[in-house]
């Protein structure tokens, strides 16, 4: 027998798109501030620093999913390919 579900699985399901599409949304807003940062190299130390306390707290959760790890690093590679962008460019 399943165990009860707290939410409806419809309920679920639109949260987790919903929670998908908010993702998407704040990840492309941070590539495009990265790419438009005046300095890369200062902003590239500074998300370097918070890349590695991030992969720390994720030492401490108690999941068995490699699911928010791999979000973390896809997230994380986003916005280091747009601060690459925008060393090449030299800055806006």
């Amino acid at each position: 027998m399943l165990p009860p579900r707290i939410m409806p699985l419809d309920r679920m399901t639109h949260a987790i798109e919903f929670l998908t599409g908010e993702v998407q949304g704040l990840s492309l807003a941070i590539q495009a501030l990265a790419k438009a940062h005046p300095d890369p190299a200062a902003l590239k130390k500074h998300l370097d620093e918070a890349e590695q306390r991030g992969l720390a707290e994720f030492e401490n959760l108690s999941t068995k999913s490699e699911a928010p790890l791999e979000g973390y690093r896809f997230a994380m590679d986003a916005v280091q390919k747009a601060l690459v962008t925008n060393s090449v460019e030299g800055g806006k």
